[in-house]
């Protein structure tokens, strides 16, 4: 019998990886033609540095970090999902590998022994997409996007039925962002996607045994921005999304396994996800929404398959 292959674990051993002063962070100019700056949070929100909004850089992405919930506020991430910029599978990487930033306290970022591991239902939820920067111009630069989505500052509690799309599990978190990396092939597979948990007063808050009570963000937000072809002219178009799994734990409850649930699953204006969120988006994105109702009539269009997300 052939000898199974040893499992390849993805993990920081150079001294690059370890230089987090030159991670070069979310690319504004990523989608030719349009400069699309990053997000900003509400003024109090974030971790400052030197009286601003403090940005921490990986490869492909940067995000902000709450003061006080210890949660990413906002993530703005560069994706290309050309075949050429991939040379591994999701299998081939390996173990994941979970890491504190040194950039910010440890007592600022909520691990595994605190949340993860004893919460058991609830996942290392990415706000940034393993997948959509495990990519490279060369293998170490693809090494060193799979690595960076590892961080501690880039994950949320996720239950595993609402943020997993594999081994059986069908949550819609995990199945719009397979949806969205199928519809890549039609804007020469380049996005820009930012997203967030939405962090409010009233979220609900569990001590899940290590004697601290942490408040755990229910709704979730994502707006992907693509370079579409009008009649031979690009265009920027941004698609906002709001997820919740607020009916679902409210069903089956906080441990018990629950099978597919009953999401609130919206497709909504930036302008909307801004107020609800605290995130500033720029102008060039609020006047690319491809989303814009009259809130004043009440109007909104559940997406009843995901094959009502069209990019």
């Amino acid at each position: 019998l052939a000898k199974p292959k040893p499992q390849r674990v993805s993990i920081y051993l150079t001294t690059d990886n370890r230089d987090y002063d030159n991670r070069p962070g979310y690319d504004p100019n990523f989608l030719e033609g349009f400069e699309i700056p990053l997000p900003k949070s509400k003024r109090g929100q974030a971790i400052t540095e030197d009286g601003r909004e403090k940005v921490l850089n990986y490869h492909h992405y940067s995000l902000a970090m709450h003061k006080d919930r210890r949660f990413c506020i906002w993530a703005a991430a560069n994706a290309n999902y050309d075949e050429s910029k991939r040379r591994k599978t999701r299998q081939e990487w390996g173990k994941d590998t979970w890491k504190h930033d040194p950039r910010i306290l440890g007592s600022k970022q909520i691990d595994s022994d605190e949340l993860y591991d004893p919460a058991k239902k609830f996942d290392h939820g990415h706000l940034v997409r393993r997948d959509d920067v495990a990519w490279g111009h060369t293998s170490r630069e693809e090494e060193f996007g799979n690595s960076d989505s590892f961080h501690f500052t880039n994950c949320t509690p996720q239950h595993e039925d609402f943020n997993r799309a594999i081994f059986g599990h069908k949550g819609v978190w995990g199945q719009l962002e397979n949806h969205i990396d199928g519809q890549s092939k039609y804007v020469d597979h380049k996005l820009t996607i930012l997203a967030g948990p939405f962090l409010r007063d009233n979220d609900p808050e569990r001590d899940f045994g290590f004697g601290t009570d942490i408040k755990i963000p229910i709704g979730f937000w994502k707006v992907i921005v693509v370079v579409e072809d009008n009649g031979g002219q690009p265009e920027l178009r941004a698609y906002g999304f709001v997820l919740s799994q607020d009916k679902a734990i409210e069903k089956f409850g906080w441990e018990g396994r629950f099978r597919a649930g009953k999401f609130e699953e919206f497709q909504k204006p930036l302008h909307l996800i801004s107020e609800w969120s605290g995130v500033t988006f720029p102008k060039i994105l609020l006047d690319a929404d491809a989303k814009r109702l009259d809130l004043d009539e009440g109007l909104e269009r559940p997406l009843e398959t995901l094959s009502d997300v069209v990019l």
